[in-house]
């Protein structure tokens, strides 16, 4: 069987359309990736180096006429007949200014900011709940499938190929370190609740740029073989922070990442992360959390990510106040007044700016009051009218542009995604 294609060969899709090859632009443990020319458009071609068979076929068709569950994915566009006794696949080439995720574990790559890491956190999770919504389930999910934007956060999930309904197999049980112990284990074929270990697993490795099992544990064995393998990632698995096994602690020199990284973290975001990777959730895949409530927890996160008002560095401001990350400041401020839901907090001082929708958009900017003692103004940034509630019930509208002055009562409603969010003002 010809497992390489040649450049200027052409394929027949399954939609009636052509596909020249232009060049080979990278391949992998399945197959080869070129690129393609579809109509004048230019796509990425995987071409597999073995036939998968007639159900991967048939389902890869499927996907590609159902279409993708979100922009998120470099979903298949369309199938190649069978050609050379194999077939592939196009879809869209990824563009610019993005670098896949293994870049950032060399630190070849960083972030410009925590705001970019927790955007690409609530993108995956918001991917991951509208593929889980169609029933679908990804399988494969490792540090090598997708592709983040530095400075925006935005992700591009690829190797979109291995999607199958929940509880059906592609055939692929994932990538070594990345799968649910449930499926080292021999337990139950790749679903789900398995993409969400994999998942929370990268989640881990977004903010800490280390494996979250891999401490002392991992250490103590140079030489890693298979059985070793199964032990400590399905049978004796161990989260690094658990407070209930200390045996797995990142170690100093080696696991430096993990160690800088953990300390910065909010609390909630520890938290639920030694909550999923506790044992009791670790045996029962059903309990892990949706990607609905992780977004619920980066949000929140996210509104308490606020410039320094000392220094303009990013620090987490908390109710008790923020202490500056930055270590060449480390000032302390408070806030007298928030705007508040049931789920969220977001902090009112002088120059901060507003994100109160589902979005990372700026919505509003907090000013002073020219010559008003100290009175607080919120100025709408977005192209909607907001209605404001004051606190002896009286209803007004701040149209984009204008401002209103913080009162403690008053609620305000936006419009987020046709949707109506209301927000009560705090001390």
């Amino acid at each position: 069987m010809r497992t390489e294609l040649n450049n200027n060969a052409t394929l027949l899709l399954k939609d009636g359309n052509v596909a020249h090859v232009n060049n080979i632009i990278g391949s992998g443990g399945q197959g080869f990736v070129y690129s393609v020319t579809v109509d004048g458009e230019e796509y990425a071609l995987k071409w597999y180096k073995q036939n998968p068979g007639n159900v991967f076929y048939e389902n890869l068709q499927k996907n590609a006429e159902d279409g993708a569950p979100s922009s998120s994915f470099l979903w298949p566009k369309a199938v190649t007949k069978v050609r050379y006794g194999s077939f592939g696949y196009i879809m869209p080439l990824k563009p610019e200014g993005y670098y896949e995720f293994s870049q950032y574990r060399l630190a070849k790559v960083r972030f410009s900011s925590f705001r970019a890491i927790l955007n690409a956190a609530i993108e995956l999770c918001e991917a991951f709940r509208l593929l889980h919504a169609k029933g679908l389930s990804f399988q494969d999910l490792n540090d090598g499938g997708f592709f983040i934007h530095p400075d925006t956060g935005h992700l591009l999930i690829c190797d979109c190929d291995n999607v199958f309904p929940h509880g059906e197999s592609s055939g692929v049980l994932g990538k070594a370190r990345y799968i649910a112990p449930e499926i080292v284990l021999g337990k139950n074929m790749p679903n789900s609740y398995s993409d969400r270990f994999s998942m929370t697993v990268i989640l881990f490795m977004l903010f800490c740029i280390d494996h979250p099992f891999e401490g002392m544990n991992v250490v103590r064995y140079p030489c890693m073989t298979e059985e070793i393998e199964r032990r400590l990632f399905g049978e004796q698995l161990c989260f690094m922070y658990d407070d209930a096994d200390t045996r797995n602690r990142p170690v100093r020199g080696i696991h430096s990442n993990a160690i800088t990284m953990w300390n910065l973290l909010p609390d909630v975001l520890k938290d639920s992360f030694k909550l999923e990777f506790a044992k009791a959730k670790l045996d029962a895949p059903e309990t892990r959390m949706t990607e609905m409530q992780w977004i619920d927890v980066f949000t929140g996160i996210r509104d308490s990510l606020v410039e320094c008002p000392l220094c303009g560095d990013e620090s987490f401001f908390r109710r008790i106040g923020v202490v500056c990350i930055n270590r060449n400041c480390r000032g302390t401020s408070t806030a007298e007044m928030w705007m508040e839901t049931e789920s969220r907090s977001i902090p009112l001082f002088n120059n901060n700016i507003l994100r109160m929708g589902k979005s990372d958009a700026v919505t509003g900017r907090v000013a002073l009051k020219p010559g008003g003692n100290n009175i607080l103004l919120v100025q709408n940034l977005t192209t909607h009218d907001w209605r404001v509630i004051t606190p002896s019930n009286k209803s007004v509208t701040v149209a984009p542009r204008g401002f209103f002055p913080v009162k403690d009562g008053m609620k305000v409603e936006l419009t987020d995604n046709e949707s109506t969010i209301t927000y009560t003002i705090t001390h």
